[in-house]
């Protein structure tokens, strides 16, 4: 990722971290007006979810919820849902 100075930093993104979460670089911020230090480089996660997903990345999807215990409709969209609830 960019940093104030032009040059590039590696930012850790560790399993799990959730979006909004904060992640401080220090001393690769904005320099201090009257010291010969610089401030601290805050970066927030944001996460960015597909709109479209290929077939194989809807079943790997799928996959990973069951193996992880989440609750997986098996029918299409929410209207499919809603005209077998309804009969």
């Amino acid at each position: 990722m960019p940093t104030v100075e032009g040059d590039e930093a590696d930012v850790e993104i560790k399993p799990g971290t959730q979006p909004g979460t904060e992640i401080r670089l220090r001393g690769r911020g904005v320099p201090h007006l009257r010291r010969a230090v610089r401030g601290d480089l805050h970066v927030i996660v944001d996460v960015a979810v597909p709109t479209r997903l290929s077939k194989a990345e809807r079943e790997a999807l799928h996959a990973y919820a069951q193996a992880s215990g989440e609750i997986v409709a098996d029918g299409g969209g929410i209207l499919d849902r809603v005209r077998d609830a309804l009969g």
